[in-house]
C-alpha cells in the first residue's frame, strides 16, 4: 500500500523499481541550518527506513523550545514505512519543518509531518495530500486509517480525510502556509503554554460561515538561529495586522516589533506616516521604523524599541501592539494583542535572540 508522487506517476514507479535499495530509501544526515543543528530527511520512504531515521533522531541535538528539528524534503513512499517512522516520533518530542523550497507529499505529508509534536513550514514550502492507492485504486480503508492517525496527533479527522478521499492517486492538492494553519495541520511551540485554542479555522467557517476571531495568545516560530512570538488579531489563519517580537544579539537589551500588511512596500511607504508601539491601549511610544518586503505580498514594519522601554514590553499584561498614522486619505492602521496569558512566550522569546537579524 503506498502512496505516489505525481503527476509524474508512471515514471516514479519505473524509476523507484530500477533503483539500487540503498539510493531508494530515505537519507538523514544532521546539519547545521540557520544557525541550529537539524536533522535534514530527503527522498522517498521505504520499509526500513526507520531504523536509520531513529538513530539519527537520537544524535539529533534538542533545541531551546524543548524539540529536536527534522527538515522534511520528500515526494512521499509507502505508508506502512511511515507510519513507522511516526511511531519513532511518538518517542520523542520532534518538530517537523518543511523548510524554503522544500516540498513534503504524499505519505510525507498526511503522516510524517502531521506526526511531530509541532509542525510548521516556510512561506516557499508545499505540504501535498492526495488518496492512498492499492494497484493504483484509491484506497478507502487506507485514507481512514490516515485520518485516525492525524485525528491521534492533534489534526482534525477531516483536515487528512477530506482531500485524501477527493485527491485522486494521480493528482495532489497543495496548501500553502496559510491553507496549513487553517486547517489546524500546523502546530506552533507554545501554544498550549500560551492557552491557544486548536479552532481549525477552515472547519470553523464551513460550520458557522466565517473564520474565528483571532485569539490573544502568542505563539513562537523559528527565526534564524533564534526565535519570534507572534499573534494574529484577525484570525489563527489570517497574516494580516500579524504582530511580532523577537530580538537580536547585535542589539543587546532591545527588541524589535514588526507588523505584517498585505500590499507592497511601495503602497504602504506612500501611506504610512508616524509609527508607535503600544504597550497598553493609553500608553506607547512614537519610534521610527523601516519598511521592507517579505514574502507571499506581505509588507513588514519593524520597529527598534529602545533598551529603556524593554521591560515595560515584556512586562505589560495588557497588550503589544502597533499604531501608523497615515496621509489624510486613509484611516489609521492599528494592530493589538493582549499579553496575560502569555508572558512564558515572550519571555523566552527574548532570552533567545537571532544573531544578525533577518529570517
Amino acid at each position: 500500500m503506498n502512496f505516489f508522487y505525481l503527476p509524474l506517476f508512471g515514471f516514479f514507479l519505473s524509476l523507484t523499481a530500477a533503483m539500487p535499495k540503498d539510493l531508494m530509501a530515505m537519507n538523514f544526515y544532521i546539519e547545521s541550518r540557520d544557525g541550529r543543528e537539524v536533522l535534514v530527511a530527503t527522498g522517498p520512504i521505504e520499509l526500513g527506513d526507520q531504523f536509520a531515521y531513529r538513530d539519527a533522531l537520537e544524535k539529533t541535538p534538542v533545541q531551546p523550545h524543548g524539540a529536536r528539528v527534522v527538515y522534511l524534503d520528500s515526494p512521499g513512499g509507502s505508508v506502512s514505512a511511515a507510519l513507522a517512522m511516526s511511531a519513532v516520533n511518538d518517542d520523542f518530542i520532534v518538530h517537523m519543518v518543511i523548510p524554503s523550497l522544500a516540498e513534503c507529499a504524499s505519505a510525507c505529508a498526511s503522516i510524517l509531518f502531521v506526526s511531530g509534536a509541532f509542525r510548521t513550514m516556510s512561506p516557499t514550502g508545499r505540504f501535498g495530500q492526495h488518496s492512498c492507492s492499492l494497484n493504483g485504486i484509491a484506497d478507502a480503508d487506507c485514507n481512514e486509517e490516515l485520518a485516525q492517525h492525524a485525528f491521534r496527533h492533534g489534526v482534525a479527522h477531516g483536515a487528512v480525510k477530506a482531500f485524501v478521499t477527493y485527491t485522486s492517486p494521480r493528482d495532489i492538492s497543495w496548501f500553502n502556509t496559510e491553507l496549513l494553519d487553517c486547517w489546524g495541520i500546523s502546530y506552533y511551540p507554545f501554544s498550549r503554554e500560551s492557552n491557544f485554542e486548536h479552532l481549525d479555522p477552515c472547519l470553523y467557517r464551513a460550520i458557522k460561515g466565517d473564520l474565528p476571531p483571532g485569539q490573544t495568545s502568542w505563539r513562537v516560530d523559528m527565526k534564524k538561529d533564534g526565535y519570534r512570538a507572534f499573534a494574529r488579531p484577525v484570525s489563527d489563519s489570517v497574516r494580516d495586522f500579524e504582530v511580532g517580537i523577537y530580538c537580536d544579539e547585535n542589539a543587546p537589551g532591545q527588541m524589535f516589533v514588526d507588523f505584517d500588511i498585505a500590499g507592497t512596500r511601495e503602497q504602504f511607504a506612500g501611506i504610512l506616516r508616524t509609527g508607535r508601539v503600544n504597550f497598553r491601549y493609553d500608553d506607547g511610544v512614537t519610534l521610527p521604523y523601516t519598511l521592507e518586503q517579505v514574502d507571499n505580498g506581505f509588507t513588514r514594519a519593524t520597529f527598534a524599541v529602545p533598551e529603556e522601554f524593554t521591560r515595560k514590553l515584556l512586562t505589560s499584561t495588557e497588550l503589544i501592539g502597533v499604531h501608523f498614522d497615515v496621509v489624510p486619505e486613509y484611516e489609521a492602521i492599528s494592530s493589538n494583542v493582549g499579553t496575560r496569558t502569555s508572558q512564558h512566550a515572550l519571555l523566552f522569546v527574548a532570552n533567545h535572540c537571532v544573531n544578525g537579524g533577518g529570517g
